[in-house]
């Protein structure tokens, strides 16, 4: 965890400290938004045939292990994500981004990102339970059962969309819901250094 920390802050010192100007309702919930659409995208190249395939995500797993322990973005646009996952694609085996193409698809297009409206830089360290790994998580995304994932997110969020840049911090956990399809659940939120109740 001491490495992921460190890696956060590393990331962090890449982009400028922002001031604490008052932020309107509706840019507050698309930084959020942006977030979290991130989030999806990641938790589908994880399982992706080419983890490299977006250059703006990398999925750093330690040395050793199998699992990851963070997700590193680098002004990562939503605005060019959506090329990634084709309509046609529907199953592992002939799709890049396997069980969760779909999910992730239908996502991006209700959230109809534009480039340049919404850029995100940053990282999250990942938290797996302790009886998870690689086979449980495939097989469970393929039988459309997700397994609870923690995210403890760190990121800049800037662009066309945001009079100023935000910087977000929560706690998320990405798991399925009763249709089994994917989800995330804010567990706590904090922007441009303050805290918001989560209901």
């Amino acid at each position: 965890m001491k490495k992921v920390i460190v890696l956060i802050l590393i990331v962090l010192f890449m982009v400028p400290i922002f001031s604490n100007d008052i932020v309107p309702l509706d840019e507050l919930t698309r930084g959020v938004s942006a977030v979290i659409d991130t989030s999806y995208v990641a938790a589908a190249q994880f399982f992706a045939v080419d983890q490299s395939s977006i250059d703006s995500i990398v999925i750093r797993v330690p040395s050793g292990k199998i699992l990851p322990d963070a997700i590193i973005v680098q002004e990562g646009d939503l605005g060019d994500y959506l090329q990634y996952f084709p309509q046609s694609a529907s199953n592992f085996t002939n799709n890049t981004y396997g069980a969760l193409n779909e999910t992730v698809r239908k996502q991006l297009m209700q959230s109809d990102w534009k480039k340049g409206v919404a850029i995100v830089t940053g990282a999250s360290a990942v938290v797996f339970q302790k009886d998870q790994n690689v086979f449980s998580l495939l097989t469970n995304a393929l039988s459309g059962i997700f397994p609870r994932v923690g995210l403890v997110t760190d990121f800049f969020v800037e662009g066309t969309g945001f009079s100023v840049p935000l910087r977000i911090k929560g706690t998320f956990i990405v798991t399925g819901d009763s249709d089994g399809a994917l989800k995330i659940q804010t567990i706590s939120l904090t922007i441009n250094d303050k805290k918001y109740d989560i209901e």
